[in-house]
């Protein structure tokens, strides 16, 4: 995986899938993942490895966590992302945000509550969300810009950006 550490930062190359749904009220939701000891959700997606592209990263890693193929499309956020770490490093990220479909994944798409991924270490949880839900049940979408921007039709061209989170 393309993960390094340098001085106070934390770098990391990362492929992420925007897979959505709408409910019986219209509203989109988003698929997102977590783990039992975080506060927040992020998308489904994973770190690429050296000299492997990242759409072929983005259906490595859905295969990884839900074991579904995933149909990768177009290529929608470059972002440049900095945030603190909990261990006091400062994260600087390059993450690639794809439309995906899971073709095969009825199952998923009907998904009321939260369901185990199939992968152990870490144990993952997926779940639909709004991106903009909020609420004391609620585990926040980061990277926080993600909220607003799924929040609205997903651009028709890649979008390149730069969010710094306090």
């Amino acid at each position: 995986m393309i993960s390094f550490r340098k001085d106070n930062f934390q770098f990391n190359y990362r492929a992420a899938a925007i897979i959505t749904r709408t409910d019986a009220t219209n509203t989109v939701e988003v698929l997102v993942t977590t783990e039992s000891h975080l506060p927040f959700c992020y998308l489904p997606g994973g770190r690429v490895e050296m000299g492997e592209e990242a759409r072929a990263a983005l259906e490595r890693e859905i295969w990884e966590e839900l074991h579904k193929t995933a149909e990768v499309g177009d290529l929608l956020v470059v972002a440049e992302t900095f945030h603190p770490h909990s261990d006091g490093l400062q994260g600087h990220n390059v993450e690639l945000y794809f439309a995906v479909s899971l073709p095969s994944a009825r199952k998923i798409y009907e998904a009321a509550a939260p369901f185990p991924g199939s992968e152990s270490e870490p144990a993952l949880t997926f779940f639909w969300q709004r991106p903009d839900a909020t609420g004391d049940d609620v585990r926040s979408l980061v990277p926080l810009f993600l909220r607003d921007l799924l929040s609205k039709p997903l651009p028709s061209s890649p979008v390149h950006i730069i969010h710094r989170e306090p």
